[in-house]
């Protein structure tokens, strides 16, 4: 029975995933008798699903086999009983847990490739389900040998194995295995194509289920084909921000339907943390792509809002924050959304107060040097303010209840030298930045990655978590969202910087906890780790609060700036020595904002 060995080398760390069924175990029997010289550490991971009666006696099984043949190995126990329960099915869920977990024990264990017992059976089983059920469009048609996942390989080196050999290899050398009882029931539509559906085909002599393999080596060089089309059209056309990717609406349309599909597949992977939107879905979308309709709103999320607007198709930042009017009694310089408006001190007092606000239906304005009024609308239309920005602009109303300004759309004449209006938004914002050093997607995952990792260590116990103000409020507020354990939040707000760029090593306690943490487990969630005097300063004060534990978690981490002897257990990324604003990290209360982060230039903070 021949075994693929070539995704991994005599200098890997292995770890193959064992069920106690005959694939499984007879890969293992290879491992460890043929293949022992083809890698540098073994490891097994074994999970009790906890339904079946024998489960457990299967785990006694491989843990006697580990300890006779010198293997490590690590059991996960599942929880399944709600699902059961409701009669749902497994199947999937159990597949979700046991990677979740593959994922977790693979980082820990600092291992290169996980190997799994799929064979060529498996595959054309595969195949089958994906043709049959409508998923042969957007993805490839069936399991690869070798693919990347996190910060390791996932390996199949039985995909080109049958069956049959592997039952002829277990019978010639004994190897031990169980057999899952349930794989004979057709009850569930993977075992009815395995066990009825393709053995009918086979016995039809004019029938060959072989030919699906040619089928999927088809469809593979079709679907690369595919994706560098929608690649190349990314690269070229696509306008990517931090908050927004925007492209021409006739161009998109001129692309193939499964290029199309591919490139919003390719942009949606990035923002959308649900499952793949459908290609019904897609092709409602395409519809009104081409029709004659200016502006629609396709689909929203609570954080992404999906339109069209004149000739282009926008995927944005949802920002759907109603703002409060304000109302100006005196001069000087007021911010609104992302405006800043300058008021200057030779306006009138009789001009006062002013009220910045925004727009009204039926809002209208005196036109500049002519007769007659304008309406907002028509001045938003006239300028294709996409229908998303529109709710942002300020407008502002005198004393008299006029409308003297309109954004940076429109201003009053009189009021020339006397009122300044700035649109101060992100792409402003970035002007002030050398570089972008991590992306929204490049947080998100170090958030889901960190979480995950601090759910594995602090299951069961009085987790506490402590925020330290004003700069972690935005990596704390996304991070305990992949904590999956009960858990408590409560927040310090501390200073050492007091406006500048360097910690004056003075610590001064804004702000201390709202309730007692005596017998918790503490965990500190810090937006950056740099000198570390303010946080030996927090640490040394909860500590003496009889704490069970006290652990740092930090976003980022700047190693070479360590003055205090104090480290972070958990580390979202360690950067070089610069200065560095977004996502809750500020120049003087300024930058906060920023969905991600970024080095700021020199002149900025040296002015």
């Amino acid at each position: 029975m021949e075994v693929n060995t070539d995704g991994w080398s005599s200098d890997k760390h292995i770890v193959l995933a064992v069920s106690t069924g005959i694939d499984s175990m007879v890969l293992l029997h290879q491992l460890i008798t043929n293949l022992q010289d083809t890698y540098a550490q073994l490891t097994c991971l074994h999970v009790n699903h906890n339904i079946r009666s024998i489960a457990d006696e299967e785990e006694l099984f491989l843990k006697q086999y580990c300890i006779d043949h010198n293997i490590a190995l690590h059991v996960k126990h599942l929880d399944l009983s709600t699902i059961v329960e409701k009669g749902n099915s497994i199947e999937n869920e159990a597949r979700l847990e046991r990677y979740r977990w593959f994922d977790l024990i693979m980082k820990d264990l600092n291992a290169d490739v996980l190997l799994t017992a799929h064979h060529q059976d498996d595959q054309l089983e595969t195949i089958f389900y994906r043709l049959m059920t409508g998923r042969s469009t957007r993805s490839s048609l069936g399991m690869s040998y070798l693919t990347t996942r996190g910060s390791y390989d996932l390996c199949k080196p039985l995909l080109t194995t049958t069956k049959i050999e592997i039952q002829n290899y277990q019978h010639a050398y004994d190897v031990p295995f169980y057999e899952d009882a349930t794989n004979a029931e057709n009850y569930y539509v993977r075992n009815d194509i395995r066990n009825r559906i393709l053995p009918e085909i086979e016995q039809n002599k004019q029938l060959e289920t072989k030919q699906l393999l040619k089928l999927k080596e088809w469809h593979d060089e079709q679907r690369v084909v595919i994706e560098n089309e929608a690649n190349a059209f990314v690269e070229s056309d696509v306008e990517i921000s931090s908050t927004q990717y925007r492209f021409s609406r006739k161009q998109f349309l001129q692309l193939r339907h499964s290029v199309k599909m591919t490139v919003l597949d390719k942009l949606f992977a990035n923002i959308l943390t649900r499952d793949p939107l459908t290609e019904k879905t897609y092709n409602e979308w395409f519809q009104i792509m081409g029709e004659n309709i200016a502006q629609s709103t396709l689909y929203t999320t609570d954080k992404w809002i999906i339109y069209i607007a004149y000739d282009k198709f926008i995927i944005m930042a949802n920002d759907d924050v109603k703002l409060s009017p304000a109302k100006i009694d005196q001069s000087g310089t007021y911010n609104f959304s992302h405006y800043s408006i300058d008021i200057n001190n030779d306006l009138p007092t009789f001009e006062f107060p002013l009220l910045v606000r925004t727009r009204n239906d039926g809002d209208k304005f005196e036109l500049n040097g002519m007769k007659g009024h304008k309406k907002v609308s028509r001045l938003l239309i006239d300028n294709k303010i996409e229908q998303q920005k529109r709710g942002q602009i300020p407008i502002i109303v005198n004393a008299n209840n006029e409308i003297i300004a309109v954004g940076t759309l429109f201003l009053k004449r009189k009021y020339k030298d006397l009122i300044c209006i700035r649109d101060m938004g992100e792409e402003k914002m970035r002007d002030d930045l050398k570089d972008v050093l991590l992306s929204e997607e490049d947080i998100h995952q170090i958030c889901k990655d960190l979480g995950e990792e601090i759910t594995a260590a602090y299951k069961g116990k009085p987790l506490v978590c402590i925020g330290i103000l004003k700069g972690s409020v935005m990596f704390m507020a996304d991070l305990i969202k992949y904590i999956d354990t009960h858990l408590a939040i409560d927040f310090m707000d501390v200073s050492s910087y007091h406006g500048g760029t360097e910690s004056t090593g003075e610590v001064q306690i804004l702000k201390d906890l709202s309730s007692s943490i005596e017998n918790k487990d503490i965990l500190i969630i810090e937006d950056i780790l740099e000198t570390g005097t303010t946080l030996k300063s927090i640490t040394d004060l909860l500590e003496s609060r009889r704490v069970n534990s006290l652990e740092i978690v930090t976003l980022l981490d700047k190693p070479n700036r360590r003055k205090a002897n104090i480290e972070a257990k958990y580390v979202g990324k360690k950067i070089p020595d610069e200065f560095v604003v977004g996502y809750g990290l500020d120049y003087a209360e300024n930058y906060r904002n920023l969905p991600y982060i970024g080095t700021l230039k020199p002149e900025i903070y040296s002015k």
